[in-house]
Formats: C-alpha cells, sequence, structure tokens
C-alpha cells in the first residue's frame, strides 16, 4: 500500500461510498494524522439511505460512463448493458446505440429542433460571448414544450419584444403559458402584462401586495408529456438585458439530471398559483389596480392599510388575510347565529378597514344601512375610522363626530370617545338605538366607562377589535363575547406572512435589586411613592447605563 503523502483524504466533508480506494486513503490519511477522525453514515434510517442509494448511484453511473468510452466496439457498448440489465433483474435491456429524439405529426416535414443542452443533463448560463444565449435556448425549450410556466419579478416591454416570436409560437399553438408575476419594487411595466394577456393569450396571476410578497424569483418550467421536464432557474428578470447581454446566471435542471428540483418547481408553482394573493389579471377589469399598485410600490404615492388616500370612487378591496376576517365574522353571523364576535388582529394589519368592509357586507346583507356606533378613545382615532368608512362606503358625508364638544346632529353613524359617552348622555339614547356598535382597542373593556356603554347598549350586532386582548390585570374582555374569538391574526402571525417589519428585542439587566421595596399583595404592585424615591436615587448611574447599552445596539 502506498504512503504517499498526497494519496491521503483532505480535512473536510464528503458523501461518497466507502470503496475500495477510499479505505486505502483513509489508512493513508491514518498513517499521516494519527490523532484524525471520520464522519461515517449508515444506512439506517430513510435519510441516510437516501443519501446513500444517491452517491452509489452516482458512483456507479460514473464507472459505467467511464467503461462505456474505454470500448471502441458498439456491439460491445451494447452487450455491456445488457448484461448488467440482467444482473438487476431488469429485462429492457438496449437494441442498439440510438436514442429517440421526438414523436412528431407526419404533417411537420422535420422533427423539433432539440434545445443546445440535452434533455438528460444540466447545464449554466451566463450569456457568455461563445455560448448559447438564453433567449435561444428558450425559443428551442418553448418549441418542444406542451406547456409553459414562468414565475417573474419583473415584467418588461423590451423583454416581451425579445421573445415575440416565442410567445406568438405559444398563442398560435395554443400551448398553455402561466405566468406570476407581482408589483414588488414597482419595476414591471404594466403595459407588458396587458399585452401578455391581449396580444399572447397568457394567464397572467399578479400579488399586488408589494409589501408583503417580495416576489424576485425568475424561473421557466417547460413541461413534456414525454416525461423529460426541464427547467431555468436564475438572475434574468423578462427583459432585453437580462435575456440578451446582462451578467445573468442561469442554471438549467432537466427530469433527468436533477428531479428533485423539478418536483419541487411543480409543487410550488402550483401552490402559488392557486394561492389567494395572487390574482387573475384582466386588463378590462384591473389595469387600473395594476397602474395605482405599481405606482405605490414605487414609492409614487404613499400607501397605509387602505388603499386610497382620498375619496377617489375606487373600490376598497380587502387583502387576502382581510377576506379570512370578513369570511370568519360572516360565518359567525349566518351560519352559527353568533352576534357578538371579537377580532383578534395586529397593529398595522388594518382592523378598522376590516370594519368598514364588514359593514358595508351587512348594509347589503340588510338592504339598508343600519345605525353605526364606532368608539374609540382618541380623536385622531376616530377622524381616521371616519375617513376609512368613508372611502369603503363612496361616501363623503357619512358619518358624525362625538368627541372634544363635537356632537352628532342626526346620529344616525357616529364615531365617538368613550369619554364622550358619559352617563347622562347615555341616558338620552335608547338601548336599541344603533343596530351595530364597533369597539376599537377592546381590552380597555374593562374600564368603567367602556362597561357602562356595553351595559347600556343592545345592538344587533357588536364586533370588538383589537391587537391585544391580554390584560395586565387578568381580566378576560373574551367573556362579553361567550370567550369566544370570530378571527385571530397575532403579531408572530403577520410577521410570518411579512405584512409587518420584523422586530429584534434586547432585554438588558441594569443590576438594580427592588428587594427592600414594599410590594402590595392586593394591588400586585409596588409603593409607587417609594419606587420614585428609589429611581431617584440611582439617578444618574443607571441612565448612563442605559444611554450606554442603547447606543451599543443603535
Amino acid at each position: 500500500m502506498s504512503t504517499n503523502p498526497d494519496s491521503s483524504l483532505p480535512f473536510g466533508v464528503y458523501e461518497t461510498p466507502i470503496t475500495t480506494r477510499i479505505r486505502e486513503r483513509m489508512n493513508e490519511t491514518l498513517s499521516k494524522h494519527p490523532a484524525a477522525g471520520f464522519g461515517i453514515g449508515r444506512s439506517s434510517d430513510e435519510e441516510a439511505h437516501g443519501r446513500y442509494t444517491s452517491a452509489v448511484s452516482q458512483h456507479i453511473g460514473s464507472l459505467l460512463e467511464r467503461r462505456l468510452y474505454g470500448l471502441k466496439s458498439p456491439e460491445d457498448r451494447v452487450a455491456l448493458i445488457n448484461n448488467i440489465a440482467l444482473l438487476l433483474g431488469e429485462d429492457e435491456g438496449i437494441d442498439s446505440e440510438e436514442l429517440l429524439y421526438a414523436v412528431y405529426s407526419s404533417g411537420l416535414a422535420d422533427p423539433p429542433l432539440l434545445p443546445d443542452v440535452s434533455l438528460t443533463k444540466s447545464a449554466l448560463f451566463t450569456n457568455a460571448q461563445g455560448e448559447s444565449s438564453l433567449t435561444s435556448e428558450i425559443e428551442r425549450e418553448i418549441k418542444t414544450a406542451d406547456s409553459v410556466d414562468l414565475l417573474c419579478a419583473f415584467i418588461k416591454n423590451s423583454g416581451i419584444s425579445v421573445l415575440d416570436r416565442q410567445l406568438e409560437y405559444l398563442r398560435d399553438n395554443k400551448i398553455p403559458f402561466r405566468l406570476l408575476t407581482s408589483t414588488y419594487c414597482g419595476a414591471s411595466d404594466a403595459a407588458a402584462l396587458k399585452r401578455l394577456v391581449e396580444k399572447y393569450q397568457a394567464d397572467v396571476k399578479i400579488c399586488y401586495e408589494h409589501k408583503s410578497t417580495r416576489l424576485h424569483a425568475k424561473a421557466w418550467l417547460f413541461r413534456r408529456k414525454s416525461g423529460f421536464d426541464t427547467a431555468f432557474i436564475g438572475s434574468s428578470n423578462l427583459s432585453r438585458s437580462a435575456l440578451v447581454d446582462g451578467w445573468e446566471w442561469n442554471v438549467r435542471g432537466s427530469n433527468t439530471a436533477t428531479p428533485e428540483v423539478i418536483d419541487k418547481f411543480i409543487k410550488t408553482f402550483n401552490s402559488y398559483w392557486h394561492d389567494s394573493h395572487f390574482k387573475t389579471f384582466d386588463p378590462i377589469r384591473d389595469m387600473e389596480r395594476l397602474e395605482q399598485s405599481l405606482r405605490v410600490a414605487k414609492g409614487g404615492e404613499a400607501s397605509g392599510t387602505l388603499r386610497q388616500l382620498e375619496l377617489s370612487g375606487l373600490e376598497v378591496t380587502p387583502y387576502p388575510y382581510q377576506e379570512e376576517m370578513l369570511e370568519a365574522l360572516r360565518s359567525e353571523r349566518e351560519v352559527k347565529d353568533r352576534h357578538r364576535n371579537l377580532l383578534i388582529a395586529a397593529t398595522g394589519t388594518g382592523k378598522t378597514v376590516v370594519a368598514a368592509l364588514d359593514y358595508r357586507n351587512l348594509c347589503e346583507h340588510w338592504k339598508r344601512r343600519p345605525r353605526l356606533l364606532f368608539v374609540a378613545h382618541r380623536k385622531e382615532i376616530l377622524q381616521q375610522a371616519r375617513r376609512t368608512f368613508q372611502e369603503v362606503l363612496k361616501d363623503a358625508d357619512f358619518g358624525e363626530l362625538l368627541v372634544d364638544g363635537v356632537e352628532p346632529r342626526r346620529w344616525d353613524y357616529v364615531f365617538a370617545s368613550v369619554q364622550s359617552l358619559s352617563a347622562s348622555r347615555l341616558q338620552k339614547l335608547n338601548t336599541a338605538h344603533f343596530d351595530v356598535v364597533v369597539i376599537d382597542e377592546f381590552h380597555h373593556a374593562q374600564a368603567p366607562t367602556y362597561r357602562a356603554l356595553l351595559d347600556h347598549f343592545q345592538p344587533l350586532e357588536l364586533l370588538g377589535l383589537t391587537a391585544t386582548p391580554e390584560r395586565g390585570d387578568g381580566e378576560n374582555v373574551q367573556k362579553y363575547f361567550d370567550y369566544r374569538v370570530a378571527h385571530e391574526l397575532r403579531l408572530w402571525d403577520a410577521l410570518r406572512l411579512q405584512l409587518l417589519v420584523p422586530m429584534h428585542y434586547y432585554g438588558i439587566a441594569d443590576g438594580t435589586d427592588l428587594s427592600s421595596l414594599t410590594w402590595s399583595r392586593g394591588r400586585k404592585d409596588y409603593n409607587s411613592r417609594e419606587l420614585s424615591e428609589f429611581y431617584i436615587k440611582a439617578g444618574e448611574k443607571r441612565t448612563r447605563f442605559i444611554i450606554n447599552e442603547l447606543n451599543r445596539r443603535v
């Protein structure tokens, strides 16, 4: 056995079967590095067995390929392959050294032109000089495909123009072409998406949620009834520079070389296609919405939970997660006959918009506008809420304020501060005066002012809104709703859905010892005077510590 130091195995990770030669090199490694260790996995569980099978298959494949290249006679190569098939218990050998390239209609003069890269291999395209361009390869892929799927972040007119003939081929031959995109960054051309639908008859779905759906993928999938599916996954958007001369990298995979990749592509694309976040694009119906969403995403307009900032007459439509809230409320009332409902939704997810849309649904269901009371604790919230309802109902005169001395005249649709609903005012209003009562920040319901109005009014529908139903005093506000929640979208759910900016928390111990202070078991709190004096004495040292820690994190 050779003791050549070059024959030892370099330190690092491996995933190779232990062949005779590998065993020799392991021994040589030990002779050179006596303290060396070897990580060896045995084919005992499903994952390990899968890794082992894959590694051995590749090893045998490389041995066979090397051997076939070494045989000069075609007859010898055919015989070797058939002998191996028999050894494996397979009766499907080969007749000759021939490949089936196509099965095609006799009406065609020639068989379709295959892509440059073999359908059984993977490849990397970099748009480098001297190699096939991505455009020419996509053209050949398209003309041999039975359906085409494209997931692409940015769709530009220049890219559509480059692929004009290929897209016309799909249309003229009735080959299904599906496209998924979004309005992320506002980089797409609305006219290009319109052109894809109207000229090339593509099926296009768009996600308009530019904040929550940061779609940045670029990938083509070419399905074939023969089973030889292929895909391009890389950096090229649908633009001229990306397809022709940009420094773009795209990996081409195939169902033969990378079956796991193709299978995951198909499943993931289909899951997106059926996801409610992606909406079918109809240029006649949706062009205005698309153009506005692109402007907002580009920064041309301010955006928020409400889609229009001015009373514009445009339809206010819910996001998919808001549609789930509305459907939950509808189900509680119409299916379960429950008319006191609590909606828990994280701050920033548009609870007020949902309340306004829910009220609009009630108007449609009842064939009239029910009398409304919307309660909040701040004037600014009430003003914003009234504006939201005005937008949703397309009525700039809807609603009156009851706050800071301002009183309603008609008392049909009132946006009131809880402080304004004093006991004397409540006595002047009939308990059934309002058909619908919406209370914002319902976790305050235990306060005497909220309890008074909850005890007084008997609406047909009560809707509570809150982001944080849990109270520090342990009281459960869900008791007003028979301990039920109509729908729940917690902070962690909103972060997972990318509806909110992620947060980082830092808990910093300042070494403060409060054990010498008086603790009140009844109030479950410290004596406030003692606590104040204690922190005043801690003074400058503690303040300096907090500022230093804050600066360090920032």
